[in-house]
């Protein structure tokens, strides 16, 4: 039977990112790890494209700072401001590295990153089931989702989608959703 990726919740993501991150008796940490799946997870970058930063992939703009790609997947330039805080922590990384300007910040591969899920996901137990490096992008949709009060035109473009329907599909909004919401975001400006 074929398993869908879920979307995690904000706890999910702590969790699997404070146990990478700390480690405990059966996990080792892996600070690099963290690192990665929380820039995922907040930048909604795709994990191949993740791999693939190096530090000429930042733009500085002011105070501002955007990572500039060209997504694997879809050939598509892609240029989104990072959190300051999490850029900070990823030149920090690579600089402790010794990375040169063109070399890839992270030096994993997709394959070790799913099988560290994994073997974090087993040890928090219950409600870790269908979790892999995808479901950090899908979180950082979801979150663009809900902070936007369910802007779906928004999430598109945060997660460079061709269509609505893709990102209905993809974060698993269907008709319900959108019927329920609706119901209660309408605007009738002569209703007295």
């Amino acid at each position: 039977m074929n398993k869908k990726t879920t979307c995690i919740t904000d706890e999910q993501f702590d969790a699997i990112i404070n146990l990478l991150y700390k480690g405990n008796g059966k996990i080792k940490p892996n600070k690099e790890m963290a690192l990665i799946l929380t820039v995922t997870g907040n930048c909604g970058l795709r994990i191949g494209d993740c791999l693939k930063l190096t530090m000429n992939s930042f733009i500085k703009h002011g105070n501002d700072c955007y990572y500039n790609i060209k997504e694997e997947k879809t050939g598509k330039t892609r240029s989104t401001l990072i959190p300051s805080q999490i850029y900070n922590m990823v030149i920090a990384y690579a600089v402790g590295r010794n990375k040169l300007p063109n070399d890839y910040i992270f030096d994993t591969n997709i394959r070790t990153l799913q099988w560290k899920i994994q073997q974090v996901c087993k040890c928090l137990g219950d409600g870790y089931e269908n979790i892999s490096t995808h479901s950090f992008r899908k979180h950082a949709g979801m979150t663009i989702y809900r902070e936007s009060g369910n802007d779906i035109e928004l999430t598109r473009r945060f997660l460079n989608h061709s269509s609505i329907n893709i990102t209905q599909r993809y974060l698993r909004v269907d008709e319900e959703d959108i019927n329920t919401i609706l119901k209660d975001k309408y605007r009738i400006p002569f209703a007295g």
